[in-house]
């Protein structure tokens, strides 16, 4: 097993590009260095070029196409600008260098008022004086010299209760940091462990995750637009390849809502709590894994080494995930369960699917044929493994090409909130979860369920692994 740690940048994009032009003064040339792989990218640029030619081309002469996600969709753009994330697509591995001016004169709001002084306490009062004793009489004048008795003395008065301590009042709030003056300075960047990622549970439309080989230290983030975490993160490649990546526990509304277009009957929403984290492979498994793990593997679809297994039934697939963990000595392989699919499908969204709604239920969504292979454009046949964009937790192919088997029974869903579901406890269906290359958008969506026996095993039929933490 190999356990590999990249950086994960996260943009939250708060600022016009022009805005943060406008301020930056003349600086040092600086070198920018980025390897694209074949395939999709997740890349952005923290520089101005030299030249100040923004141009896909001219930076990325081999890329094919670039996407930015915006406003809850991919959008296709040949002007890459700096500071923002892109979707770049290249047909072979290249490294390409470029010259600039680094994003560090971007400028920062003013200081943070400190909270207010805590109140004290009242001092007590002090306790009241004693009442002095009464002085006693002289005696009469004595006959002849003789002198009368002395009077006696007065009882002293009692001392007087101290008074209470006064309540010392409690130490007001020290205020939040507000970011750097505007003096250019780069701003702090703030380093994450997984433990400590709360604050990406909710990411809001605009929120771009990207991953880098750039050390984090020459990152520069630009306090007054853009907020950026480097986050240290865990990937897995186990031993025949397969890539998983960690998803964070969290909460999310599992089901669809009324209004969603094409919904069924069974999709009744209801919020659900993991309170475990996992490792999600990013793809379906491969039919190169599967002869690699089983010594051989028969499909419908043969001589395709980097598309999905397909015509895999439930059964077939435990087999699978006991050699697998047989193989490396472990336990921890498994199916997901329904709940752990539709949550890392989704990736915080709301919507029919990960990027978006859905403008046609059957064969012609333009937003689906961005991310998924299904009837509009997959030729009746499964298409190699993350050859179509992820969603925003690096997951491909959840809404298309093979629909993928879960580890729990079938059974409706509760009204009501759950912790960590496990389906049902009576032995009748499987499920099956996302579309396939065969499925209209209707039976894409993020929500859409199949109650399936456990030894079908249609063409349309794969799975993923999940990985316990």
């Amino acid at each position: 097993m190999i356990k590999i740690k990249y950086r994960i940048i996260v943009f939250i994009l708060l600022c016009q590009y022009t805005l943060c032009l406008s301020i930056l003064s003349a600086n040092e040339i600086e070198k920018f260095t980025i390897t694209l792989q074949k395939g999709w990218n997740l890349i952005s640029i923290p520089l101005i070029p030299e030249n100040n030619d923004f141009k896909l081309i001219s930076l990325f002469p081999e890329a094919e196409i670039a996407y930015e996600y915006k406003d809850g969709a991919y959008i296709s753009t040949e002007v890459l600008k700096p500071g923002i994330g892109y979707w770049v697509k290249v047909d072979s591995d290249n490294t390409y260098t470029i010259w600039g001016t680094l994003l560090s004169d971007c400028l920062q709001g003013p200081q943070g008022e400190p909270g207010p002084q805590g109140i004290q306490g009242e001092k007590g009062e002090m306790g009241p004086q004693g009442i002095k004793g009464i002085q006693g009489e002289n005696g009469s004048q004595g006959i002849q010299g003789l002198q009368g008795p002395q009077g006696e003395k007065g009882p002293q008065g009692e001392k007087g209760d101290i008074g209470p301590q006064g309540v010392q009042g409690e130490k007001g709030d020290t205020g939040p940091q507000g970011p750097k003056g505007l003096d250019g300075t780069p701003g702090e960047i703030q380093m994450l462990s997984i433990d400590e990622r709360d604050e990406l549970t909710n990411l809001r439309p605009g929120t771009l995750i990207f991953n880098t080989d750039t050390d984090c230290l020459n990152i520069y983030k630009i306090e007054e637009w853009i907020q950026l975490y480097c986050i240290t993160k865990n990937t897995i490649i186990n031993s025949v390849g397969m890539q998983f990546i960690y998803i964070q526990p969290g909460t999310f509304t599992m089901g669809s809502p009324s209004t969603e277009y094409g919904r069924s009957n069974d999709e009744v929403q209801h919020e659900v709590t993991l309170t475990k984290g996992f490792y999600m492979q990013t793809t379906e498994v491969t039919q190169s894994q599967w002869k690699e793990t089983m010594g051989s593997g028969s499909f419908y679809f043969s001589n395709c080494d980097e598309c999905p297994a397909d015509s895999i039934t439930w059964d077939k697939a435990q087999e699978f995930i006991l050699k697998l963990n047989e193989k490396e000595g472990i336990t921890k392989y498994r199916l997901p369960t329904e709940a752990e699919w539709e949550y890392a499908a989704r990736a915080n969204s709301l919507s029919a699917i990960s990027n978006g709604v859905l403008n046609s239920l059957n064969c012609d969504d333009t937003n689906l044929s961005e991310i998924a292979w299904y009837c509009g454009n997959s030729s009746n046949a499964p298409n190699p493994v993350s050859s179509k964009l992820p969603n925003l937790w690096g997951l491909y192919d959840m809404h298309g090409n093979l629909s993928e088997w879960c580890q729990d029974w079938y059974d409706n869903y509760p009204s009501t909130s759950v912790i960590d579901p496990k389906g049902s406890t009576t032995e009748t269906y499987h499920i099956l979860r996302g579309g396939n290359f065969q499925s209209t958008a209707q039976y894409c969506r993020s929500a859409k369920r199949q109650k399936v026996t456990s030894f079908f095993d249609l063409r349309t039929y794969g799975f993923r692994v999940v990985r316990a933490y």
